[in-house]
């Protein structure tokens, strides 16, 4: 819904209102981490016929991005390009979007996403979610 821009030279062009496969970033492997089995099966029978990666490798990459809460993807979106992403959630504990960054490789090393990045955005995306409503057990 919104994008806020860097300073830097070497940025991304603006992606706001344009769709990609969820599997191709971390916002939609957050989102998608947390739907039932079900859902994920139904896409991957309209999806038979090519286009979407191995659904067993997917599936224990959602399943490890639920047991971690949060999902990192590297090249998704072009060669070089790091998301990163968790779910932000309503009321009924409903994931209704993600929290997301994303940035070139050489400014979201390892140790600056488990550092900075990620504490951050699991802080956003609770108080984001929290404005909607949900209260974690």
């Amino acid at each position: 819904l919104d994008m806020v821009d860097c300073d830097q030279a070497i940025k991304t062009a603006p992606l706001v209102g344009k769709r990609f496969p969820f599997f191709t970033n971390a916002a939609g492997k957050a989102i998608k981490s947390l739907e039932s089995a079900d859902l994920l099966e139904k896409f991957f029978k309209k999806r038979r016929n090519g286009g979407a990666p191995d659904p067993a490798l997917l599936q224990t990459e959602l399943t490890a991005i639920r047991e971690h809460g949060f999902a990192v993807d590297f090249d998704g979106l072009g060669e070089g390009i790091v998301t990163v992403a968790v779910a932000v959630r309503d009321y009924a504990g409903k994931v209704i979007g993600a929290l997301t960054m994303l940035g070139p490789s050489f400014r979201l090393m390892t140790s600056r996403l488990e550092n900075e990045i990620i504490p951050s955005l699991r802080e956003g995306a609770e108080m984001l979610s929290l404005k909607f409503g949900y209260a974690k057990l």
